[in-house]
């Protein structure tokens, strides 16, 4: 039981990292695009903070979801793996 956590956890936390990545990486080449194309620099200087408040903000909440998900893997995980045996039982 104690490996299929470690591996769900492990999964979980990779799945956070690369969904935090991939809104990086778009908002950043969005924001480049807004360069080329703005012709105003206040039009431009509160997209730029608009966007970084946007990743502030979904980098903390990620990992306040990692912290949480390290304190309460076990409760978390059995259920999550008593829920699918139960699923593959009725199944």
């Amino acid at each position: 039981m104690e490996k299929k956590i470690r591996f769900l956890y492990f999964m979980d936390n990779i799945a956070i990292v690369l969904s935090v990545a991939v809104v990086w990486s778009t908002i950043i080449m969005i924001m480049f695009k807004v360069i080329e194309l703005s012709e105003s620099r206040l039009f431009t200087s509160i997209a730029f903070v608009s966007a970084f408040s946007v990743l502030i903000a979904l980098s903390v909440t990620s990992l306040a979801l990692i912290f949480h998900l390290k304190n309460n893997r076990k409760e978390l995980y059995e259920e999550e793996i008593e829920n699918l045996k139960k699923c593959i039982e009725a199944a």
